[in-house]
């Protein structure tokens, strides 16, 4: 059970911090975001961000398997 809300603790405070990384890269890459109104803005940097999210995600399954995905106790 502890496993199980680690993880999910976990993968949440990531997704917390794709999002904030994808205005990072949307100011980088596309400049004009600071003239979006604020719902507008949120909802792109959301995408952006959980894009970025799954993406790493795939990797991770990808590299180390589902044994290692599912369990965050053995990174830490």
């Amino acid at each position: 059970m502890a496993d199980l809300l680690f993880t999910t603790l976990f993968y949440l405070f990531a997704l917390a911090g794709s999002v904030s990384f994808g205005y990072l890269v949307l100011r980088f890459v596309y400049p004009e975001i600071r003239t979006f109104d604020k719902r507008n803005k949120l909802i792109t940097i959301f995408v952006v961000g959980a894009a970025i999210f799954l993406t790493s995600l795939a990797v991770d399954y990808a590299a180390s398997g589902q044994h290692v995905f599912q369990n965050v106790l053995s990174i830490l």
